[in-house]
């Protein structure tokens, strides 16, 4: 397994919670539509760890998967707080994804607001910790 499978199971977990938001992803071009809201992903790896001895055992993967949520300015922050519930809870403390033969388990799952944001957005910026396993093949 690689970096690669653990960024599309992360992904596809996203996709998958079915958000019903226009999404920006790495080195891809997007524009917002006009005045609606809408997501930005990222995904941050640490260094691997490994967990267990020998060329065919295992590393520990961490890192956060980030998704800015986007709504216009001056509406209130009700509906930004709503999807920011029904993304945290989709991505629950404990919950396993899988995609192919890549397993990530979520460790935690939270909102924050940014104090710089670009003037004509409210964001909020929600942060889900993870853990994967991956195998070393040599």
């Amino acid at each position: 397994m690689s970096f690669l499978a653990i960024k599309k199971t992360l992904l596809k977990a996203y996709l998958d919670g079915g958000f019903n938001l226009p999404t920006a992803y790495d080195n891809r071009s997007f524009e917002p539509e006009g005045g609606q809201p809408w997501a930005q992903v990222f995904i941050n790896n640490n260094m691997p760890d490994p967990v267990t001895l020998g060329d065919k055992g295992e590393n520990e993967h961490t890192g956060f998967l980030q998704i800015d949520i986007n709504y216009p300015i001056n509406a209130g922050d009700g509906d930004a707080l709503e999807k920011a519930d029904e993304i945290t809870n989709y991505f629950h403390i404990g919950r396993p994804f899988n995609f192919e033969e890549q397993s990530i388990f979520i460790k935690s799952s939270g909102v924050n607001r940014l104090s710089d944001q670009p003037a004509e957005w409210y964001r909020l910026v929600i942060t889900v910790n993870w853990s994967a396993r991956t195998r070393r093949i040599k």
